[in-house]
């Protein structure tokens, strides 16, 4: 998302279901904050409010993802869309060569996002993968997501496609295609470290490919998130430290993702479409984990 940022729809699904990531093993950790400067922007496009290659035109955002992931305890995938007039704020700003995203989801009732029944752009499909995957309007106008276990949607490499039928009343019909990302490895991984919001945070990784690298961290709470997509090219990418300080200190969590995406703009509605997996840290261990924020 980013999707809104990854790790936030992962908590936050359409209408309040929660998706689950497979949890770290427990000796992983994250990428080691040893400084550095700057970071390589994405040219595959990020996607968020404010400070992003989202059309500036674009009064709503839109997101359609399929996320499969292959650990030591088993496999899965999930799809979702989600066509967001909902409460809460987005806030983008730039920062060096990165573009940052600091989202707060707050729900005046505790609830999950709401959605208007025009908020959708009727029936939309995936393929590309291992079988197609249609994803259902409800009667809200949100989507019921899709959850499959013990199945890896994509091996990397693959045409992936999503397109919806349209909705008069809501988003018009449209196509987006992406290449599956391949698995990267982050070389730069210690068991759950103490990271300086002073100083940047520099994540490295193995292996170019398609896709960009997103990066995020998050309080505790995924209230307070900062996230930033880095060329995969570039094999490393920091956070500067003037976006950390947004984070408030405490425990907090890392997700390092790589990711295919494709933007269209429909109408007043700007659409990302992007097909997503974690990055590892080993053979069957997925680079998420907790930090301490100081």
């Amino acid at each position: 998302m980013n999707r809104l940022v990854r790790v936030g729809l992962v908590v936050l699904m359409a209408c309040g279901t929660a998706v689950t990531l497979p949890a770290p093993e427990t000796d992983a950790g994250v990428a080691t904050p040893d400084g550095g400067t700057g970071g390589g922007r994405a040219d595959g496009g990020l996607a968020d409010a404010g400070g992003s290659p989202f059309d500036a035109g674009a009064r709503y955002h839109g997101y359609v993802s399929i996320q499969t992931e292959l650990t030591s305890a088993g496999s899965y995938y999930q799809a979702w869309a989600v066509f967001e007039r909902a409460q809460g704020s987005c806030q983008g700003s730039t920062v060096g060569d990165c573009t940052i995203s600091l989202c707060q989801r707050a729900l005046a009732d505790g609830g999950s996002l709401p959605f208007e029944p025009s908020s959708s752009a009727g029936l939309v499909t995936i393929t590309g993968g291992v079988a197609p995957i249609t994803l259902e309007v409800q009667a809200d106008g949100g989507y019921t997501a899709k959850n499959v276990q013990n199945v890896v949607y994509f091996q990397g490499g693959e045409t992936l496609s999503a397109t919806a039928a349209g909705n008069a009343a809501g988003v018009g019909a449209f196509a987006a295609s992406v290449v599956a990302p391949t698995v990267p490895t982050v070389t730069s991984w210690v068991a759950a470290p103490v990271i300086d919001r002073s100083s940047p945070f520099q994540v490295r990784w193995s292996t170019g490919g398609p896709g960009v690298i997103e990066v995020t961290l998050a309080d505790a709470t995924f209230v307070h998130l900062v996230s930033c997509r880095f060329d995969r090219q570039a094999l490393t990418g920091a956070l500067p430290a003037a976006a950390l300080q947004s984070l408030p200190a405490g425990a907090g969590r890392l997700d390092v993702v790589v990711a295919g995406v494709a933007n269209v703009r429909v109408g007043d509605w700007e659409v990302e479409f992007d097909a997503t997996r974690h990055a590892a840290i080993d053979a069957g261990s997925l680079a998420l984990g907790p930090v301490t924020l100081q």
